[in-house]
């Protein structure tokens, strides 16, 4: 498992939409998987391919996005974010990349936040909590 294990009772429900952009099959199992028992709502994408349709359809509260995607990365999917009627959604970026050049670039396309894929549960649902609480107060 890719996560801690922290007991799950701990930790208050959420009823909001993650959309989850990661082409690494294991992680994006576990991680919807445990983002569904926090009581999020996750629609899982393997790349960036249906990224805008899913947008439209979906209508996500958060976006937790990988930059190393095939076809259409992360980079590219945030450049056009920035000017679509979606760049109000938090973008949260899940990388495995420590790369403080990559940190930068995704920050100036407007990520909120730069998380490593070793992030702890806690860790991650209080990065998610954030944004949504900004968002709600903005």
């Amino acid at each position: 498992m890719f996560f801690k294990n922290i007991p799950m009772t701990s930790i208050p429900k959420k009823a909001c939409k993650i959309l989850l952009v990661e082409d690494n099959d294991l992680y994006r199992s576990s991680l919807s998987e445990l983002l569904e028992t926090l009581g999020y709502d996750v629609l899982a994408l393997p790349d960036g391919f249906a990224f805008w349709q899913c947008l439209d359809k979906y209508k996500p509260d958060s976006i937790l996005l990988d930059l190393h995607l095939p076809t259409l990365d992360g980079f590219a999917l945030m450049k056009k974010w920035q000017t679509s009627l979606y760049c109000q959604i938090p973008i949260l970026i899940l990388s495995a990349s420590e790369s403080a050049e990559e940190r930068d670039r995704a920050l100036a396309l407007g990520a909120r936040q730069f998380l490593p894929k070793s992030i702890t549960v806690r860790e991650l649902d209080r990065a998610i909590q954030s944004e949504l609480n900004n968002e709600r107060s903005g």
